[in-house]
């Protein structure tokens, strides 16, 4: 039997969530939370629950819920309503592409996007409330901590470390075992070949 989840966010990052529930077998969606109606959440039919205020009452439903907000940059909105779910107890499951690859040895933690046509490794770790995007790549051995957008296109070769609350841009290269620090910002396109631990980009 499926459970039914509902997400909290209305935007585009939204929909995307809406195809992934829409390929599964596990979940039925229940509708959206967000501070007031969306336009293109109502256009592809999917139901306003209310604002923040109603997450209690889902959590006491045991309704799942995934954070869909995105994220460009800071993870504060998203780290925000990912803790406040969890201090109500509400259950954040992971949301996985039908076509996505992840190796038997990987691991994710909860509440992940795992987007259309990404790759997870064998060995990589991901931690909680991540997106890893369309078509994202994790090679053998990556780490990737908490509250981290990986964006569509981005590699992250073997063994290198993003450090949680950091967003590795579309199309982004970051070389085998490099570590990026807590809190970075490396833009599209960017090929980073040494170590970053001490400074971000902005």
């Amino acid at each position: 039997m499926a459970n039914q989840i509902a997400l909290v966010g209305g935007g585009g990052h939204a929909s995307s969530c809406v195809e992934l529930i829409s390929q599964s077998d596990s979940f039925d969606l229940l509708g959206y939370v967000a501070p007031e109606k969306s336009a293109l959440m109502e256009d592809i039919d999917v139901e306003f629950l209310g604002s923040d205020h109603v997450l209690q009452r889902l959590v006491a439903d045991n309704t799942c819920l995934h954070v869909a907000v995105g994220q460009i940059k800071s993870s504060d909105k998203r780290c925000a309503l990912y803790s406040e779910i969890r201090s109500m107890g509400g259950v954040l499951p992971n949301l996985v592409a039908a076509n996505a690859m992840i190796a038997k040895t990987a691991s994710l933690g909860c509440g992940n996007f795992v987007g259309l046509s990404a790759v997870i490794n064998a060995k990589a770790q991901v931690g909680d409330n991540c997106i890893i995007n369309t078509s994202a790549i994790l090679e053998h051995g990556a780490l990737v901590g908490d509250h981290c957008h990986i964006a569509p296109g981005a590699i992250v070769l073997g063994d290198a470390v993003i450090e949680s609350h950091s967003f590795i841009g579309s199309g982004a290269i970051i070389r085998e075992g490099v570590s990026i620090a807590r809190g970075s910002v490396v833009p599209s396109g960017a090929r980073i070949m040494t170590d970053n631990e001490k400074s971000n980009f902005k």
